[in-house]
């Protein structure tokens, strides 16, 4: 009869835990809803958090859009006719060379064209017909073809060869120096002229004490006619390439050609002349339009209206040499503007009328993480 009684207490103490866990189960239910993706919400604001609200994207502007738009279209132009190549090109013997580093990189290798015509020579009057497509500085479009085989059919441009294809060493180094301001104090002059080819442009000052911080060393100097400034190169064993920008350059090239003084200027002010360049012909290398063009398109995207010269001569580096240093570039505004500056200069808006120099930074800072040059920093 106990037996009895302890079993009637046990099942009635059973039976009132199962009620209170079916009220536990009902009330939970009626407090928590389902959301779609299966996760229970407090509909009272208790309970389980609300999840966080997804992050708001950017509604891109119509000036933006329709920015993007002309973009697209410049660089579907820019690449609707095959770029010229150059029939002589050999690929160089070094191990670790540019186009070995390629393997590497998706992004380097769908751009990369090893075999492309970096120079004009007196072969291209025969491409007239294909360079006239694209304007300045991407073809020859406006300039008639008598003026432009005047150009590369003179006796007097002999387009010298370049000492680093003849040079027969395995690997070539190069360094490319700009004149950015990240140069100034930092004594990279050693570094810089221990390359075994050296690329400069513009005002290429190295003298007395800009020495220690950019070398003397210049194997190659690049610039158009306002960009001009051979005096300050200290090497007179110089290699001079030339970039044609405008209807003007394409004079100015065959006046240099030819020896004689430039053709009148028409500047805001009026009629200027500029100087002659101490270049002799013999010495002048003309960058081909192609090429300005496929690092337009390839590179930069066909962004804004034209690469830098800078660009330009670091993609030629690429393609010149097996190992490429890049120093004075970047557009970092802890430095003035230029590494001679006298006095701090702050930097130009990142969008010109001419280039995108953003973009351009944004192309520096990519072929170094992609490991197809290294881009001389400096840290604090």
């Amino acid at each position: 009869m106990a037996t009895l009684r302890l079993l009637c207490r046990a099942f009635f103490g059973l039976a009132i835990y199962g009620m209170f866990v079916i009220v536990v189960i009902i009330a939970y239910n009626r407090t928590f809803v389902r959301r779609g993706d299966g996760v229970k919400v407090d509909v009272q604001g208790r309970g389980q958090l609300q999840p966080a609200p997804e992050e708001k994207k950017e509604v891109e502007t119509e000036a933006e859009r329709r920015k993007k738009e002309q973009h697209e279209k410049s660089k579907r132009n820019l690449e609707m006719l095959p770029f010229i190549k150059d029939h002589s090109y050999k690929p160089s013997k070094c191990p670790k060379t540019i186009s070995t580093v390629s393997r590497f990189s998706k992004w380097f290798s769908e751009r990369y064209k090893p075999g492309i015509k970096v120079f004009l020579d007196k072969d291209d009057a025969r491409d007239y017909d294909v360079l006239k497509h694209y304007v300045l500085p991407f073809g020859v479009r406006g300039m008639n073809s008598s003026l432009f085989t005047g150009i590369v059919s003179h006796p007097n441009f002999t387009n010298p060869a370049l000492p680093l294809q003849n040079s027969g060493q395995a690997c070539i180094k190069c360094a490319v120096v700009g004149c950015g301001g990240i140069l100034n104090g930092s004594g990279a002059g050693g570094e810089i002229d221990s390359h075994d080819y050296v690329f400069r442009l513009n005002r290429a000052i190295s003298v007395g004490s800009y020495a220690k911080d950019v070398g003397t060393k210049t194997t190659f100097y690049n610039f158009f006619p306002e960009s001009e400034h051979v005096p300050d190169v200290v090497d007179k064993d110089v290699i001079f390439f030339y970039t044609m920008f405008k209807s003007y350059d394409t004079l100015y090239a065959l006046n240099m050609i030819r020896d004689v003084k430039p053709p009148h200027a028409h500047g805001v002010n009026g009629r200027t002349i500029l100087r002659k360049p101490l270049v002799k012909p013999s010495k002048l290398k003309l960058i081909h339009p192609s090429f300005i063009r496929y690092v337009f398109a390839k590179y930069l995207d066909g962004v804004s209206y034209r690469p830098t010269t800078g660009a330009i001569v670091v993609l030629m580096s690429i393609h010149l040499c097996d190992e490429v240093t890049i120093y004075g570039f970047g557009y970092d505004h802890r430095f003035t503007l230029h590494y001679y500056d006298k006095h701090f200069v702050t930097h130009t808006d990142t969008l010109t009328a001419l280039h995108d120099v953003d973009n351009e930074r944004k192309l520096w800072k990519k072929l170094h993480d992609e490991g197809i040059i290294r881009l001389f920093k400096r840290d604090f």
